[in-house]
Parts: C-alpha cells; structure tokens; sequence
C-alpha cells in the first residue's frame, strides 16, 4: 500500500532575480510498510579502543592490566587491573574524574565515587580490580574521542591519568 507523502510547491528564482514561475509539484510517494522498516541502527564502532598514560600522569597506581571493550551497541567498557603504589590509600572519599573530549574540547565531565568500581579500603602495596562501563548516547556524532580517566584519593590527590581514545 502507497502512502501520499509530500505534496510541495515552490517559486523558482531566476538569475536576473525575477521570480513567479512555479515549479511542477512534487510528489513524493513513500510505501508505508517500507517505513515501518525503518528502524535506526547503533553506530558499528571502528577500531579497537586504545589507552595510554597522560602526559605527566602522577605515579600513584601501577597499572598491570587493561581490558577496553567497544561493542555495536555503542557501551564503552573497561576493567583495570592495577596496584596501588605504596605511600597511597583509596578510602571512602576517592573517586574517579571522566573527562570526555570530541574534536578538541571537553564535551562532559562526571565524577564517579570508587566504591562504586572497587572494593575499598585499599591499602597501600595492595593490587585491585575496576570497572566502568558507560553507553555513549546515540545522538553522539560519529569521530573520534578521547577519555581522560584521572583517580583521585580521599584527600584530593591524584593518583594516576589513564587516556582512553576510541572512534564511533
């Protein structure tokens, strides 16, 4: 079955400026049963997402292990396996800062308390697991990011700056 659609009519302008002319209708004809159809799709994320330390990054967390995982879904998702350097703690009061950046500029920042992604206390000397994941929303346009994922302990001192890059 054929849906009526568009029905549009338009003046035309000439070079010379002189307009009036009216162009044919449109018509535009649309099956109904091929909207239905259509259903909008995630993004497919291109390239492995990939992690390094930041520049100057504090040395406060050694980091054994880093797992990144970028699915169709658009679900960004990560499990660090570090140890904590010795002279540190991670107490209630530590969190993690996200900041996103897209095209040269930060575009969010959220703060996430780290005993949402580990157990706490933990004590200096001592290894870990974390975990985070995030759905990157599906009106976020397609390119490249950078995440910048900095610990922070109980007192506010920075422990480690871990960036993540991926493309979608």
């Amino acid at each position: 079955m054929l849906l009526l659609g568009v029905l549009a009519m338009s003046a035309v302008m000439f070079p010379s400026g002189v307009s009036g002319a009216l162009r044919p209708p449109l018509i535009r004809l649309v099956d109904d049963l091929d909207m239905a159809k259509r259903v909008p799709s995630p993004l497919t994320p291109f390239g492995d997402p990939s992690w390094s330390l930041c520049p100057g990054s504090p040395a406060g967390i050694t980091v054994n292990n880093m797992t990144l995982s970028l699915d169709a879904q658009r679900n960004l998702g990560m499990a660090l396996d570090g140890t904590l350097v010795s002279g540190g703690s991670m107490d209630e009061g530590s969190f993690l800062n996200i900041d996103v950046y897209y095209g040269g500029g930060k575009i969010f920042n959220e703060q996430i308390d780290m005993a949402d992604t580990t157990t706490l206390p933990i004590q200096s000397g001592s290894e870990f697991v974390m975990k985070y994941s995030v759905g990157i929303p599906s009106v976020a346009p397609s390119g490249a990011y950078q995440v910048n994922l900095t610990f922070i302990d109980q007192d506010g001192n920075p422990l480690l700056c871990v960036e993540v890059n991926f493309s979608i």
